[in-house]
């Protein structure tokens, strides 16, 4: 990881694996190939979304990955990677030896180390468009354009808390490092990963708490990190006064009792297998590596999180900006033959989170809680038009979720007042407008 600085290949979290394994032969002979030259290898790139994936759509809007513990795969191949022209530039075509930095190098993530820039250049990612005037307070923006973030808007600290609830990731990596005493190098982190589209919230938490850097990760992922003692102690100051409330507050305690042992404890044995039995519950536990080293730890007991109280609206709001979809979906009448038009609010949530969906329930006083088929999700589901009209569409319009999903919540309203008016039995023009509204919204949206 300090070889690529941090850019794509940082500290593995326990059940990933390595980030990026490239398919490569140490030696090519001379017979069969130029010196150094890869013909057709491909490259398997895990990319860290930490059990993410996109929660739109109307047939599967929930996070595939936090359920099945899937992973984000993007396969990228190269083709005669190593022309003579490069090869002269490694050691004047001298070496037979394909390193995995040379590589990595010559498709973009090391380029200006090489001299080719402009072979490979990687994405620019812009922010979302700064339409806000300066705010204290989240739910003093404008409604008009609530995918809008500007850097003068200050983000409610409950509404931080909700996100992380939904999307953040508290971890403790340890990695082999033979410069250390133990063998062993401990890094603790704290890590927001979305899509690229919605790099504009990472820049704004990171403005509102002052730490953490943000990176690409691969082509279509974004991640805001926390490293550092001191940074981490912002992190922790927050979430102590203003703390989560779904079950990853279990890892948030487990990585508090972690930094603890980061005062020097981790550079001995002792320390080390203590800080391994706190990793071995959180998240999904120690990597292969890490068992294989220390067969005999026992993992800590997993706090169990009962106070799942909601206190304050901007944790919805937070929450369901990483958690919520708004969904329309258009079909043909069984019995008759004019369309169907419905709207849906959803959140999805890990079996474990049950409570909490139940308890976002009862705080809509609207909805109905569905346990889905194998037992590992569950959904909290507001369909009926009315309670959509009365409670939840008032409800964003006050607390507005951010990013890219406020665009959906905005089309998800322009549809609601046409179903609530009759609009689209009225005219074909209106039923082909909600089709049109419809296919541009969650996946099917471009910007």
């Amino acid at each position: 990881a300090e070889l690529f600085g941090k850019l794509l290949l940082r500290e593995q979290p326990s059940n990933f694996g390595d980030y990026l394994k490239l398919l490569i032969p140490s030696y090519i002979s001379e017979p069969s190939n130029y010196w150094c030259m890869v013909i057709n290898q491909k490259i398997y790139c895990k990319i860290i979304m930490d059990y993410r994936e996109s929660k739109s759509g109307f047939i599967k809007p929930v996070k595939e990955q936090r359920i099945d513990g899937g992973l984000h795969k993007i396969f990228i191949s190269v083709y005669n990677a190593y022309s003579k022209e490069f090869r002269n530039k490694l050691s004047n075509n001298k070496t037979p030896f394909i390193s995995n930095n040379m590589l990595i190098g010559f498709i973009g993530y090391k380029t200006q180390e090489f001299g080719l820039a402009s072979f490979y250049r990687k994405r620019n990612f812009s922010s979302l468009s700064t339409g806000y005037s300066n705010s204290n307070n989240i739910n003093q923006l404008s409604l008009k354009n609530t995918s809008d973030i500007s850097y003068n808007s200050s983000l409610a600290d409950w509404w931080l808390t909700g996100f992380t609830d939904a999307e953040g990731c508290f971890r403790v990596s340890i990695l082999k490092n033979k410069e250390y005493k133990t063998g062993w190098l401990v890094r603790p982190s704290f890590q927001i990963c979305l899509h690229s589209k919605d790099k504009a919230i990472l820049e704004l938490i990171q403005l509102n708490l002052g730490i953490g850097k943000i990176y690409t990760a691969g082509l279509t992922a974004v991640s805001f990190e926390v490293y550092g003692i001191k940074e981490l102690e912002v992190i922790i100051a927050h979430f102590d006064k203003y703390p989560l409330i779904s079950q990853k507050r279990s890892d948030y305690e487990l990585f508090k009792l972690a930094m603890g042992y980061m005062r020097g404890s981790h550079l001995t044995m002792e320390g080390l297998k203590k800080l391994i039995s706190i990793k071995a519950s959180m998240n999904k536990g120690l990597n292969y590596q890490l068992k294989e080293a220390f067969p005999d730890v026992i993992p800590i007991a997993r706090p169990l999180i009962q106070d799942l109280s909601i206190s304050d609206p901007q944790w919805v709001a937070g929450f369901t900006s990483g958690e919520g979809c708004f969904m329309v979906r258009v079909r043909k009448s069984s019995t008759t033959s004019i369309s169907l038009c419905e709207l849906v609010f959803q959140i999805t949530q890990h079996t474990r989170d049950t409570q909490l969906l139940l308890n976002i329930k009862n705080y809509f006083n609207c909805g109905r809680y569905r346990e889905r088929t194998g037992g590992l999700a569950g959904d909290f589901i507001v369909s009926k038009l009315p309670d959509l009209i009365k409670k939840i569409i008032p409800f964003y319009e006050k607390y507005p979720v951010i990013g890219v999903k406020a665009k959906d919540f905005e089309d998800f309203k322009k549809v609601a007042w046409l179903v609530q008016n009759k609009e689209h039995l009225k005219t074909s023009a209106s039923l082909m407008e909600i089709q049109k509204i419809q296919s541009g919204m969650n996946r099917g949206r471009k910007t």
